[in-house]
């Protein structure tokens, strides 16, 4: 089967914040457009369903009205790149920036070669700008301006990304800096157009410059990448707001721990800004966890159970609370701050994701929808979770979302108020199904562009600019159909409230002249095109029109101006690998000739039109009639009507800790058995009674309490329901909640929490009525002296020990102290992180060992008097098969594993304390001979125990690869005729163990090329080229806090293992029979090699069924809070770099960031596309 693979990528960039897109501050002219307009040619209902059923399938029977203007330019002299970025430069512009790069597949992706093309007339015509650099430069990437569109920064790879092209005029000219640090990623300011942030990988060092990259200040070191934030204007609290900066960075006082926290500095000095007091009160945070977003701070915190922390408008650091889960929390998907509410998607060591929707502050969650879909996506080395969830641009408060069905099935549904009620979407019109099932509906393919299938899916399309239109591929069923060639297109013009299906099969969308005119290309992979389809009325009819006259291509994007405010597109595309970038400039203005006239092609609506009001208002939008079929214009201003409704039930939800009844009122909702409740659960316990209310100050006796209920979040009533407002009671201090237990015999001691064992940082409640006692603790273990704590009020203690193990409380009777009763509780640190250490390569039916390691706060290790007793459970899989084979649990953080097929298998182990668990995953592939070179390591000092932590090891690993391929470095072709690579065939596996001992490993996959024999004769020769010590440093950058480590082989080499069940019969040479079907291999390549060419240069190949592995989770991920930022150009750290996606149709295109616009124009984009072939 021939196979030809080509990617393309769509980058999206936050579009500038200054952009009118508060539709209701808008007021309407009557002098909007004076054009008058033809009338629509009537056609008779069959005629159209005619010539919409036929349009994917015959030229002639698709209706051409005016010929459509394209022009194509070809981008010449760079037909060796395999990847381009365009870039329309900005709104009221008509520059578009082309730059195509050769990326090897070799040299870590390093790019080697670039042209920078500029076109100054919508793309009618493209000029070379290579001529205004210097000869050596090679533009790597380039970052926009969000509000000065002139203003543009280029990094060239000179000296390791040392040099930039400034233009300051949209490409007229460029000024070149050289500067001191290899810059990965810049960040500009949202107000400032000359201030940048720059960040450099290698060193890790976060960079400032306020003279757009002429100078440039450091501002701190040991920086997190893809974690430092400008500060947000009129939230900061501070008259210097737009000098701050927000980073996440690590502490290396702590080496080898790993201590990540946060700081708020002003530039260039870096300075405390006055929030820092807030991030010193917090302290550590989990690793890659900051998120400066809106009036918004999140971090994730180690050591708790529920771990995300949200500081509201720069106030202090709360811990959020969610309601109705007892499982620990792995990853935080933050899919929306801006509605009044912060909707966060949370996925959940026992594998479920749920979504939550919070009050206004982010402190406090309740679960809006349980058991969400969600998929892993990769950012950097790891993996975070997405859910599967879309927020319908300018409709406020609209969520569509694909949820898991009783039987694992996927189906959409859709919120219109902010997540407290969900339904399904209504069976769309037009559709030619036959035989629809009684339970059946519309289901979409919504952010998740990889099908469990393995196909790929487009993306959901809405624009703030076009309120109520969604664009969105699916199938009417139970569930949503994987296979593309069932995919159908479907649109609302209402928020989701009505469908109608438009188009058969998957296509490239796109919108301009603010929804009037939309555009779409089918695709087809390998199967190039030269024809698009056009519709003027919403969808509901659609012409053909031809962008090329002469040849066919494969589209790769489809780019309007950033806010559909006009009426050109820009298509992109390529032939072959072989041929030009082909670039088409399309004017659709000839295709309507008649300009809109208002009031007459205009009618308002309310929308979403499901109840009278809607999160507490009415919300009336201009819309274009369906029937208009003209040309709005730029200058057009959509007229938008907020009218706020008086406050009814529906308005209303049960508060945090209360649930609704069967007669929907909302009642307390009790702690869950066998969990640790949230008595006492916050860090500022002073700041809270034990029923989770907030500390107000009494005034005048009274505080504020809830009634059980509280309002929608973002809803915008007004004259609220007395019953549903937070109520007046009395206070004072020591007051004691009447739910606290007594009881009627005697006197006891009681324990609030429903658990005697507890987190380190948290509280345990104790009280006791009906007599005064004298209050005991005394640790167990290891044995310490008592101590006695003092009451928080009469009758109540509440106690937080400063070291971890078990404690014994007494509570002996006053004033005779002879009565006494005792409870013993525990207190230990939660899991943090767990990872498997592995040999990556394992030979057959052989025996080995797996490992794990157990890490807590700031990365410390897991040990017994830390954590508790530890349980382990180890379990393994082929990983294309579900038979698990899983071992008894042990209290061993190692476990004997083997396997008796080659493949690859996937090792999993979860732990678990009395507190807390955490799952561990990876792979190892199974090869047919594995040969093991065991090192000798001497180090500069002695290594304790408990430094040997995962991330150590992590570490010393790759020195020990690195340092044995720079050995290896000339011999890299030596044993190529056998068919073995020195750097792809030799791995370095360490085990978490004392003594260290690094193995070598040696492998042959088939154990032909090489034998397995030839495998032992290159080790053995290996071994002798490392009888020479080769050493490193580890630790610090202070040489005095650093270890010198250098290892050498053991003196022999260890022999290749005999399988357990089917020893390995092996030769020394290649049989005849192998020779032969090595060269009739190699004979069937170059056949099919030739015939690849020639069906793809002659656009015939016929379509092949291409399908990709499903996306695993490959290791351990860390906790993340997912970060979804644009104005990312370089393709090396995409936000969210997905697996590459290839079927039958169409060679995949990444979503970056979560938000693809069918045709390359994200809704706050700056109209940029990034593409890949090769």
């Amino acid at each position: 089967m021939c196979r030809l693979l080509f990617v393309a990528v769509v980058f999206f960039l936050p579009y500038i914040h200054g952009r009118v897109h508060h539709e209701r501050d808008f007021t309407k002219g009557e002098n909007n457009f004076v054009a008058s307009r033809q009338a629509e040619l009537e056609m008779k209902l069959d005629t159209i369903n005619r010539q919409r059923r036929s349009l994917q399938d015959s030229d002639q029977s698709a209706s051409t009205v005016n010929e459509l203007h394209a022009t194509q330019f070809d981008l010449k002299n760079g037909t060796s790149h395999n990847q381009a970025l365009i870039h329309w430069s900005g709104n009221n512009s008509n520059v578009i920036f082309v730059l195509t790069r050769k990326k090897e597949s070799s040299y870590m992706g390093k790019i080697t070669h670039s042209t920078l093309w500029r076109s100054t007339d919508y793309g009618e015509t493209y000029k070379q700008e290579n001529g205004k650099f210097d000869e050596t430069a090679v533009l790597n990437s380039y970052y926009t301006s969000p509000i000065d569109k002139d203003k543009a920064v280029f990094v060239d790879n000179f000296q390791s990304s040392t040099r930039i092209w400034v233009t300051s005029d949209e490409g007229v000219t460029y000024l070149p800096y050289t500067i001191d640090f290899s810059l990965h990623k810049i960040e500009f300011h949202p107000t400032e157009p000359e201030w940048l942030l720059g960040y450099d990988q290698f060193s890790k060092k976060l960079w400032v410059s306020q003279n757009l990259g002429r100078t440039w200040v450091a501002l701190h070191s040991h920086v997190t990448k893809d974690r430092f934030f400008w500060g947000v204007k009129d939230v900061e609290n501070d008259v210097k707001s737009k000098l701050i900066v927000h980073f996440e960075y690590r502490d290396i006082s702590v080496m080898p721990q790993r201590r990540f926290t946060v700081k708020a500095c002003y530039i260039p000095s870096c300075g405390d800004a006055p929030f820092q007091k807030q991030y010193d009160a917090l302290g550590r945070i989990d690793m890659e966890s900051l998120n400066v977003q809106d009036k918004y701070i999140f971090v994730q915190k180690p050591g708790a159970l529920q771990k995300l922390y949200v500081s509201y408008k720069r106030g202090p650091f709360v811990k959020s609370k969610f309601s109705g889960t007892a499982v620990e929390q792995s990853d935080f998907h933050i899919v929306s701050s801006d509605t009044g509410t912060v909707v966060v998607g949370v996925s959940h060591d026992d594998l479920a994701c749920h979504l939550y929707f919070s009050d206004e502050r982010g402190e406090k969650f309740l679960l809006s929808k349980p058991n969400v879909r969600y998929f892993p996506r990769k950012v950097g080395d790891d993996f975070a979770v997405s859910v599967d969830i879309y927020e319908v641009k300018g409709i406020k408060g609209t969520f569509i979302m694909n949820v898991v069905g009783p039987e694992k099935q996927n189906l959409t549904e859709i919120s219109w108020n902010n997540g407290r009620t969900w339904q399904g979407l209504s069976l769309p019109t037009h559709d030619d199904e036959d035989n629809v099932c009684a339970t059946c509906n519309l289901n979409l393919h919504i952010l998740m562009t990889q099908t469990p299938a393995g196909y790929y899916a487009p993306l959901m399309l809405s624009k703030e600019s076009v309120p109520g239109l969604i664009i969105a591929h699916g199938s009417v069923g139970t569930t949503v159909e994987d296979l593309p060639h069932r995919f159908k297109v479907y649109m609302s013009q209402d928020a989701g409230v009505n469908w109608y299906k438009v188009l058969d099969k998957r296509h490239l969308f796109n919108l301009a002249d603010h929804g009037a005119m939309i555009v779409g290309v089918q695709m087809m992979f390998l199967q190039p095109v030269r024809k698009l389809q056009f519709s003027n009325d919403f969808g509901r009819h659609w012409s053909s029109h031809y962008f090329s006259k002469k040849e066919t291509i494969n589209v790769d994007g489809l780019l309007t101006e950033p806010g559909e405010y006009t009426h050109h597109f820009t298509l992109f595309g390529h032939k072959n690998f072989h041929d030009n970038w082909k670039l088409y400039a399309l004017d659709f203005s000839s295709l309507v000739p008649n300009h809109c006239t208002y009031p007459v092609n205009y009618a308002n609506r309310t929308m979403p039109n499901v109840t009278s009001c809607v999160l507490g208002m009415k919300q009336t939008i201009e819309v274009l009639k369906e029937d208009a079929n003209c040309m709005v214009g730029r200058e057009y201003k959509r007229y938008t009507k907020l009218e706020k409704c008086d406050c009814t039930n529906a308005d209303y939800e049960c508060d945090y800790g209360y649930v609704a009844d069967a007669s929907d009122t909302c009642i307390r909702l009790h702690d869950q058995e066998g969990r640790i409740d949230n008595v006492g659960d916050y860090e500022y316990i002073s700041d809270y009674d034990l029923l989770h209310n907030r500390k107000d100050d009494c005034v005048g006796g009274y505080k504020n309490v809830t009634s059980g209920y509280r309002k929608v979040p973002g809803d915008n009533c007004v004259n609220e329901l007395e019953k549903m407002m937070v109520q007046k009671v009395a206070c004072g201090n020591g007051t004691v909640p009447s739910e606290v237990p007594t009881t009627t015999l005697g006197w006891s001691l009681i324990l609030l929490n429903s658990s005697t064992s507890a987190s380190m940082g948290s509280n345990l409640h104790f009280t006791v009525r009906k007599s005064k006692v004298l209050w005991t603790v005394k640790r167990l273990s290891p044995p310490d002296h008592t101590y006695t704590p003092a009451e928080t009020s009469e009758g109540l203690l509440i106690f937080t020990p400063e070291q971890p193990g078990p404690y014994l409380v007494k509570a002996s009777k006053l004033p005779t102290l002879m009565n006494s009763r005792s409870v013993q509780v525990n207190f230990w640190y939660p899991i943090e992180r767990v990872k498997i250490f592995r040999p990556p390569v394992v030979q057959v039916d052989t025996d080995y060992r797996v490992y794990s390691t157990v890490t807590i706060i700031d990365g410390l290790l897991g040990t017994s008097p830390l954590v508790g007793d530890l349980l382990y459970y180890w379990s393994s899989h082929q990983s294309n098969k579900d038979i698990f084979d899983r071992n008894a649990p042990s209290n061993q953080s190692n476990s004997a594993m083997g396997h008796p097929e080659i493949g690859q298998y996937t090792l999993e182990v979860k732990v678990k304390n009395d507190i807390s668990e955490k799952v561990a995953y990876e792979h190892v592939e199974v090869k047919k001979c594995v040969h093991v070179v065991k090192l000798k390591v001497n180090t500069s000092a002695i290594i304790n125990g408990t430094s040997i932590t995962g991330s150590w090891i992590t570490e010393i690993t790759r020195m020990f690869q690195s340092r044995v391929q720079n050995v290896f470095a000339n011999d890299v072709d030596k044993h190529a005729a056998m068919g073995f690579d020195v750097y792809n065939d030799t791995k370095i596996f360490v085990a978490p163990t004392l003594p260290i001992v690094p193995q070598l490993l040696f492998y042959s996959a088939d154990g032909i090329s090489p034998t397995c024999d030839q495998l032992q004769d290159i080790a053995t020769e290996y071994n002798q080229a490392l009888n020479d010590a080769f050493c490193f440093n580890i630790g610090t950058d202070d040489k005095q806090l650093q270890i010198k480590v250098c290892a050498e082989t053991q003196g022999h080499t260890a022999q290749i293992a005999v399988p357990k069940m089917h020893p390995a019969t092996t030769s020394s040479g290649m049989s005849g029979g192998i020779i032969a079907l090595i060269i009739m291999i190699i004979i069937a390549t170059v056949i099919c090699g030739v015939l690849m060419y020639r069906r793809y240069g002659s656009s015939h190949c016929s379509p092949a069924y291409f399908r990709v592995a499903s996306l695993a989770r490959n290791g351990s991920a860390r906790s993340h809070i997912v970060r979804t930022r644009g104005q990312v150009h370089d393709d090396r750290n995409p936000i969210v770099d997905e697996d590459e996606f290839i079927d039958e149709e169409l060679d995949g295109m990444e979503s970056i960031g979560g938000e693809l616009s069918n045709g390359g124009n994200g809704e706050n984009g700056l109209g940029t596309l990034e593409f890949r072939t090769g």
